[in-house]
């Protein structure tokens, strides 16, 4: 009885053994399951994003801003703003410059893309100046080669109109800057009048009038001149044929 119980238990204790030896197996499989779907949703895409990256570029969008005519300082205040909602950040938003000088936004771009920009001037409170109130849509188009390298090229179009200016100008003034057409010179009536007085139009034909009239006497006493020395000159010829034939 003590050999067949002995017996039973060492067959017990294998058994015990066996089921442990193949819990453990079972819970390492799960583990190397586990791991290799971690791998497989976590890593991999990581692994994929990096393969897929680009070369960033530094896009510049350039502007002027005009002297004004009169030798007096002019600040400009730019503004660049975003309108895509994608639309990298500038590295600043606000220039501030001088008339005469030109100035540069610069954006770093790291995937391609269409990212659309307005860049405006802020007014300033400088006294009687005359501000540039245009305002431009920059459309920044950034593209990538084989080689996944960046490149952008720019479109301008100035707001609310057609035009697509090759360059974003602003050109403020003073009011001074505005020259006014001069006042019209005092011109006489009667250009002929060596005194300069000015003659009205009933003045005019009364003066004119006055001549005609001392015109046409001349004439009219020329005429009976005229018709008198050949009367004089009819009737001596007749005296002297009489006297002839006499």
């Amino acid at each position: 009885m003590r050999e067949i119980f002995f017996g039973n238990k060492i067959t017990g204790i294998k058994n015990v053994n066996y089921f442990k030896n193949r819990n453990a197996a079972g819970i390492k499989r799960m583990a190397i399951l586990f791991i290799s779907f971690v791998a497989l949703f976590v890593i991999f895409p990581v692994c994929v994003e990096a393969s897929t990256s680009y070369t960033p570029v530094s896009a510049q969008i350039p502007f002027q801003c005009r002297k004004p005519d009169i030798d007096r300082e002019m600040p400009y205040t730019i503004i660049l703003d975003t309108v895509s909602t994608n639309a990298p950040q500038p590295k600043a938003s606000k220039l501030s410059l001088i008339g005469g000088q030109n100035g540069n936004f610069e954006i770093n771009v790291t995937e391609p893309g269409t990212y659309i920009y307005r860049i405006a001037q802020k007014k300033g409170n400088v006294e009687k100046a005359v501000y540039d109130e245009k305002e431009y849509d920059v459309y920044l188009y950034v593209t990538n080669d084989d080689s996944e390298e960046l490149a952008y090229t720019l479109s301008v179009v100035e707001r609310n109109t057609a035009n697509k200016p090759d360059d974003i100008v602003f050109a403020n003034q003073f009011e001074e800057d505005k020259k006014e057409d001069p006042p019209a010179p005092d011109i006489p009536s009667n250009p002929d009048d060596p005194s300069g007085r000015n003659l009205n139009l009933s003045d005019m034909n009364a003066s004119k009038t006055g001549e005609n009239n001392i015109l046409y006497i001349g004439i009219y006493f020329a005429i009976l001149l005229c018709l008198t020395a050949g009367a004089g000159t009819y009737i001596a010829v007749k005296k002297n044929k009489k006297k002839e034939e006499v």
